[in-house]
């Protein structure tokens, strides 16, 4: 029986500044399809999101020992957003950028919502600088 299935995240995540694969596992294990089901309803892409996710958690794993993280589904839900932000910034999914940026602010995560708003201002000022 695995043991880590019955952890709460929080202890998971004490475990992982150890550099503990099973935690990390089952981390990502709980987590992954809520957030590659939330960018794919947003990017309507499932390879695009399937990368975001994953960025997202190889990032996470790179820099387990540098961050704090108190809530693990809205710093999980945060990162995803900020790297579907990064990609509308470059351009990469304009054409879809009202109905991205429509579904992100009518998002009610209410645990982030400072996060978010300062995402929201760097994703507008990025476009409004991408313009002609």
């Amino acid at each position: 029986m695995n043991r880590y299935a019955e952890l709460p995240d929080e202890e998971l995540l004490t475990m992982l500044k150890d550099d503990d694969y099973q935690a990390f596992n089952e981390l990502y294990t709980r987590h992954w399809s809520g957030l590659y089901n939330t960018e794919y309803k947003r990017l309507k892409d499932m390879d695009l999101s399937k990368d975001i996710v994953q960025d997202v958690f190889t990032d996470f794993w790179i820099r387990n020992k540098d961050i704090d993280i108190k809530n693990i589904t809205a710093y999980l839900h945060t990162a995803v957003r900020f790297q579907v932000f990064k990609l509308v910034s470059r351009g990469k999914t304009a054409p879809a950028f009202f109905e991205l940026f429509e579904s992100i602010t009518s998002t009610s995560l209410n645990a982030d919502g400072r996060i978010v708003e300062k995402e929201l201002i760097g994703l507008v000022e990025a476009w409004i600088a991408a313009l002609p």
